[in-house]
């Protein structure tokens, strides 16, 4: 059980406690009194065994029978008091249950926003690296890795000018043709809710035409469009082509035709003369048991074949991962190896991430052990990086197994812009669809504002309350 008697700290706290697989076995407290952060444990730690924190003096004060260690505090600016709470707790609980995490006290989606931080403040990529080690507590492998990611993604970045000229367009499709078991997101199964398919798009559609035009009022360029779900490639062909018709523009198109089971040479022709320059075909595992498990309704060779199919059409592929799902380790070095044979463009892997909404999120926690070795990450990384890819973002989730991460590995050239704009926040997002988010991202010489327009999540709201959407949206937009 974990205690924050100040609420406005409580979640950013608990993102440090959650990480430690055995925090649910324990009572932890968060307290302040005066000047004081007092750290309360229900098991005895001796004041020595916590090693000197480089941004606190430790009171002398450590009183065993109530297991508390109190922190000399002064409360600062809120980026600056953060910091140092979380760190603070961060190395209590290292000592205490005997155990560092890979990406030590940071708790955020973007890592290498910290890098880029560095670098404008005039550290050189050395020093941005040892910054996260010493300050953060990362480990060595994951700050390299981090700052090797923002080496790779200089290529891709924009002046501020042209982060404030161009937009990325993101089109959410909330249907597959099963649910998988680890999945969270905004989808349905299509046969159970085949009613409703036509409704949304006719209502995707008018938001869609929508959005053009405030992008056109606004002056603005798109710069890469993301079809995502959901199984967009489910839909009937002539709604994609429909969709696909809209989005007459010169730049990066992806298509997130996930699902073997409705790879067909009819999509792939309508794709191809829609504009579609890319397409994300996701195995998650070649395992056929694993498949059955997590709810997919196709086959590893069903996979083959569609990857056979797309290939011989000249897409750009992005294959997706899963490490950590109910399966062995062997299990997923035979996929991860036979998908680099096939070498596809971009080779994502995701850590499972234990999600509310998902139907694995009892199960993940079991099986967590048979991922927590770093050896296992290593092998991934030695792999992908011997057959020539490179690891070009980066993203964090809560929850996720082992404190681990997702990141994208790429053949050079072929990395996908959207998600480096988009992971590393560079453009405005117009976001349509149920639980699509949009982002008005403003870059100016001495920050960057964000802010946000969320959709309604739900499919029959988002049809029910459409026209008040729409409304509100044109009001985020233009004023």
């Amino acid at each position: 059980m974990f205690i924050c008697q100040k609420e406005e700290y409580y979640s950013e706290l608990f993102n440090i406690v959650r990480q430690f697989k055995k925090h649910e076995t324990r009572n932890i407290s968060c307290l302040f009194e005066d000047d004081k952060f007092i750290i309360s444990l229900n098991d005895k730690i001796t004041a020595g065994e916590v090693s000197d924190h480089p941004h606190l003096k430790k009171n002398e004060r450590n009183d065993a029978q109530l297991n508390s260690f109190n922190f000399n505090f002064t409360k600062k600016s809120k980026k600056e008091t953060l910091f140092f709470l979380k760190t603070t707790l961060y190395k209590v609980l290292s000592k205490y249950f005997n155990e560092t995490l890979p990406w030590g006290a940071l708790t955020g989606i973007r890592p290498t926003k910290l890098v880029y931080d560095a670098l404008d403040g005039g550290k050189s990529v050395d020093e941005a690296k040892e910054f996260l080690i010493k300050n953060y507590f990362v480990s060595e492998d994951k700050a390299a890795l981090t700052c090797e990611i923002v080496q790779n993604q200089k290529p891709y970045l924009l002046s501020n000018e042209e982060k404030n000229n161009f937009v990325n367009l993101y089109i959410h499709i909330p249907f597959c043709p099963s649910r998988c078991n680890y999945c969270s997101f905004v989808t349905l199964e299509t046969k159970k809710f085949s009613h409703l398919i036509e409704l949304y798009f006719e209502k995707l559609i008018t938001e869609l035409k929508h959005d053009l035009s405030l992008i056109k009022f606004q002056n603005k360029k798109i710069y890469s469009v993301y079809i995502g779900g959901g199984t967009p490639s489910c839909l009937p062909l002539p709604m994609i082509k429909k969709l696909l018709s809209y989005l007459t523009f010169d730049c990066e198109i992806t298509f997130e035709a996930g699902r073997s089971d409705t790879i067909t040479k009819e999509l792939l022709e309508v794709l191809k003369e829609g504009g579609v320059t890319r397409i994300c075909l996701n195995p998650q595992t070649l395992s056929d048991d694993t498949l059955k498990k997590i709810g997919r309704v196709h086959t590893a060779k069903d996979f083959f074949d569609a990857y056979d199919l797309i290939k011989k059409r000249n897409f750009t592929i992005n294959c997706d991962l899963i490490y950590g799902i109910d399966e062995t380790e062997k299990d997923f070095q035979n996929t991860l190896e036979k998908i680099i044979e096939l070498k596809p463009h971009n080779i994502t892997v995701h850590t499972l991430s234990s999600k509310k909404g998902s139907k694995a999120s009892q199960e993940s926690k079991k099986s967590d052990s048979v991922w927590e070795s770093n050896i296992n990450v290593r092998y991934i990384t030695n792999q992908l990086e011997e057959n020539n890819y490179h690891p070009y973002y980066l993203y964090r989730q809560k929850e996720q197994l082992s404190n681990l991460d997702n990141i994208g590995y790429s053949l050079k050239k072929y990395e996908c812009i959207n998600n480096i704009s988009v992971m590393e926040e560079l453009l405005s997002v117009m976001a349509i669809g149920a639980g699509a988010i949009s982002k008005q991202i403003f870059h100016k010489k001495d920050n960057t504002q964000i802010e946000r327009f969320a959709n309604l999540r739900d499919v029959q709201l988002y049809i029910n309350r459409f026209d008040e959407i729409l409304k509100k949206k044109g009001e985020f937009f233009i004023t």
